[in-house]
């Protein structure tokens, strides 16, 4: 049985998957050329079907990533998410409403999914796929956070281990804690959407006029170029809290984004990157000592682009 997945957000994307072995995986952006493409991968589906020589009358079952409600508007609206595009890539300048846009965009993906925006999701999808032939399949959505969490567990090679994974935000929650035993992913906690550590690094991203989901690795190079400041002295480790293996932050998305405006003023560009980095290695290395000791387990699996920061790493 051939299982196609699906991502059709930001760096869009399909694979096929056979028997627990992937046979085809290709990313949209290689073939539209178009970095971290965010159109729908109907060229990565064609090439993966290529690549595995499958029609797409082959395909029984189709596995989909999020359906959350921001992301099924964008789904009904792909203009949207094409005009973000367009303005995170610095291709088009912001408009009059682009400051109110963007701050809907957070608090809207904070809402998860439901079966009303599952129903609409699964009619947008279908109707995509209707186009090139695939006929008779079943089409199933899939947790954001569940997706990171088997990627790296199943990737680990480890028999158990814990799991852990961060992002800025998917499906409402920026996080998960789970334990990977005999096969089976078990969730011990979730981590709302609302403490988002991913989204504080891409707002430090914005402010120093990069593109945010993009650019989050070069602020993490340009803190190298700072000379350190005794953490007591840093004002940026109070935007977070470590409670258990849950993640409390001190502001909403949207008052995050203007704390940080006041801190980045005081100080240059460099010295602003640097105190952003210390912040998130120390908050994230504090939850991973407090994900090892409550599961009990000696391995790791991580995954979220907040484990793209090889430093923290």
């Amino acid at each position: 049985m051939y299982i196609l997945g699906i991502w059709d957000g930001h760096d869009s994307g399909a694979a096929i998957v056979s028997d627990g072995r992937v046979l085809a995986a290709v990313n949209e952006e290689r073939l539209s050329r178009r970095k971290l493409e965010v159109e729908f991968p109907e060229r990565a589906i064609t090439a993966c079907l290529d690549l595995v020589g499958a029609r797409p009358v082959d395909i029984n079952h189709i596995a989909v990533s999020t359906a959350d409600f921001s992301k099924t508007l964008t789904r009904i609206f792909p203009k949207l998410k094409e005009e973000y595009y367009q303005i995170r890539r610095r291709k088009k300048a912001p408009g009059f409403a682009s400051q109110i846009k963007k701050a809907a965009k957070y608090k809207l993906t904070e809402i998860g999914p439901s079966g009303i925006t599952r129903y609409l999701s699964e009619r947008v999808v279908r109707k995509r796929l209707g186009l090139p032939g695939f006929q008779d399949f079943r089409i199933s959505f899939f947790d954001h956070h569940e997706c990171h969490a088997a990627a790296a567990a199943f990737g680990s090679g480890f028999d158990e281990c814990a799991v852990l994974t961060l992002d800025g935000i998917g499906d409402g929650l920026s996080g998960t804690v789970s334990v990977f035993k005999n096969g089976a992913i078990r969730r011990l906690h979730a981590i709302s959407g609302k403490s988002s550590l991913g989204i504080f690094f891409e707002h430090v991203t914005n402010l120093m006029n990069m593109r945010e989901l993009e650019d989050e690795g070069k602020v993490m190079a340009l803190a190298t170029y700072a000379y350190p400041i005794p953490d007591s002295e840093n004002p940026l480790l109070d935007f977070f809290k470590i409670e258990g293996v849950d993640v409390r932050a001190k502001y909403g998305a949207l008052g995050m984004y203007q704390e940080l405006k006041k801190v980045f003023w005081r100080y240059p560009s460099e010295q602003f990157a640097w105190l952003a980095q210390r912040m998130f290695e120390l908050k994230v290395a504090e939850l991973v000592t407090n994900v090892m000791e409550t599961t009990g387990q000696r391995r790791l699996a991580l995954a979220g682009g907040a484990f793209s920061n090889i430093k923290t790493n």
